[in-house]
Order: C-alpha cells, then structure tokens, then sequence
C-alpha cells in the first residue's frame, strides 16, 4: 500500500504539537478527518472508514479503551492507534481491548509518522 493511499483519521489535541504532527500526516497520508474529542469517532469512522484511526490520550484516557472495542466491532478493517504518555495497566488494557499500536506522546514525528505507516500495513508496533 503506497503512503498516499493510506487513510487517517486523527483525534488530537489542538494545540501547537498536535498542529505540527496533524501537518506532517497530512504531508505523508490522506486524512479524512481530524476530530477534538472522542465523541464523535465511531460515527466517524464508520462513515469514513479509514486505515488508520490515531487517537490522543489527553482526549479521553479512559475511554480509549471502550472506544477501541467499539471500533473493532463497528469498523474491524481500521487499525487503531493509541498516542500515551503513560506506559502502565491503561496501555496494556489499550492492547486487551483492540488498540492495534501503542506509541508513546514523546516520539518524535517521525516516529509517529512511521507507527501510522506500519498500522496501515498491520504491522503492530508498541
């Protein structure tokens, strides 16, 4: 699968860094959407079903979890990839729960950039 036809749907923060790295997704894949809060991702990605689905801690720590067992069973072909800063019990229920990749928040761009590609592969990465 070449990176430009590699679809993303992001969920975060806005703020300078999420800005920065939502830019640099967006140089390197299709985004169909970027959200600001979980609320609305299942819907979302069931309209758009996306290759991958990135989404922030800082949006809703607890809900990721549910949320990923939602899309697992709404949407099974969009991989799901977590951005945390916590590396405890919440990554490991992130992984029980369908969360295809773990990334932690303090990788660089690149970093992130390249988890997004091997999601898109299914080549899981923690």
């Amino acid at each position: 699968m070449a990176d430009d036809q590699i679809t993303v749907l992001a969920a975060i923060p806005s703020d300078a860094d999420g800005d920065t790295l939502h830019a640099r997704l967006a140089q390197a894949y299709e985004i169909v959407g970027r959200v600001d809060c979980l609320d609305t991702v299942a819907v979302a990605a069931a309209d758009l079903v996306p290759d991958v689905f990135i989404a922030h801690d800082s949006l809703g720590r607890d809900e990721l979890p549910d949320l990923a067992r939602r899309l697992n069973d709404e949407v099974p072909v969009t991989r799901v990839l977590a951005l945390t800063d916590h590396d405890d019990e919440l990554t490991y229920e992130l992984v029980r729960s369908g969360v295809f990749s773990v990334v932690s928040t303090r990788a660089s761009i690149d970093e992130i950039v390249n988890a997004t590609r091997s999601a898109a592969r299914r080549e899981s990465v923690l």
